[in-house]
């Protein structure tokens, strides 16, 4: 709300601008038509010129306003997204707090004690609820970056087994024929990725961002196996889904999945981003953990059939 505090001396600022352009611009208009009546060899064009000049001249402070006033809508809504973009951040991650908590409420609620078989139902309401929190999640976010980016934010959650060195996208929230560049290739090595490379190899970063990748791959700092990638985004910022904070410690073993956010315009902040993806990629360990327990072999063939379950 205190942003409005800023229109007083906008008002201000454009009103002294306005009057210092009006006494001025007859100093300026004077040697440009002389200057024109002097060099301008052609008699049309001189015309034309002359035209224009006096045309300007009249309208000046017309056309002045004009420019003032969107630039000062600009300057509006630029002190508005900074003022207001944490606060939108804050109810998003209030939300998805709120999602992971109904998760650990129903794995609270419906995971048996160790060597206890799990009931399908169990089962069922424990993946239901992961599936709830990672769409809500991923959607959320989608939206807080858009609006902190000024364009269309592509987030996915990909999901990865470290014993085959395999990544899958497990959800996305596109718009579009987006979904198709996944379709094309389900799953693939995570060498094959630059992003997912250098989070798990690279022992000094735990996390990939970038602004321009064709910039990048020009230089040789990106590859990717989606060959038209490029038709869908220039910036990324990927993020690993572990419990490990430290990146000396992010490794195959302590990552089992990607938050991954893309668009075509870039303008990612290289701090509140990485946070907030962070963030939630923290909670996407944890259900991921869950997830990969039930299918384990001995969870999995424990699990007593309809009739075993009613008697």
């Amino acid at each position: 709300m205190y942003h409005w505090l800023f229109i007083p001396y906008a008002i201000i600022f454009i009103g002294k601008s306005l009057y210092e352009t009006f006494y001025g611009v007859a100093d300026f208009i004077s040697p440009l038509k002389k200057f024109v009546s002097t060099y301008v060899p052609f008699q049309k064009l001189e015309f034309i010129l002359l035209e224009t000049i006096n045309f300007l001249a009249k309208n000046y402070v017309g056309l002045a306003t004009v420019v003032f006033l969107v630039l000062g809508y600009k300057v509006y809504r630029w002190v508005y997204r900074r003022f207001t973009r944490h606060q939108e951040a804050h109810h998003v991650q209030s939300a998805i707090a709120r999602d992971y908590s109904r998760f650990v409420r129903a794995v609270s609620l419906n995971l048996p004690n160790p060597g206890q078989p799990i009931l399908e139902k169990n089962r069922n309401c424990i993946i239901d609820a992961a599936a709830i929190f990672i769409r809500n999640g991923t959607d959320r976010l989608s939206q807080l970056l858009h609006w902190y980016t000024g364009g269309p934010t592509h987030i996915s959650f990909k999901s990865f087994a470290p014993e085959i060195e395999e990544v899958r996208t497990h959800h996305r929230i596109v718009g579009g024929g987006r979904s198709l560049v996944d379709d094309e290739i389900p799953a693939f090595n995570y060498k094959e990725n630059t992003a997912f490379a250098s989070i798990i190899d690279d022992r000094s970063t735990n996390y990939f961002f970038s602004n321009n990748l064709r910039r990048l791959e020009k230089r040789g700092g990106y590859k990717n196996i989606h060959e038209n990638w490029k038709n869908h985004y220039n910036a990324t910022v990927v993020v690993p889904t572990t419990d490990r904070q430290s990146p000396a410690q992010v490794t195959k073993i302590s990552v089992n999945g990607f938050v991954c956010v893309d668009n075509r315009i870039g303008k990612f902040d290289n701090k509140s981003c990485v946070d907030i993806l962070n963030c939630f990629a923290s909670q996407c360990y944890t259900v991921m953990q869950v997830l990969g327990y039930l299918e384990e072999p001995e969870n999995t063939n424990n699990t007593p059939s309809k009739g075993a379950a009613n008697d």
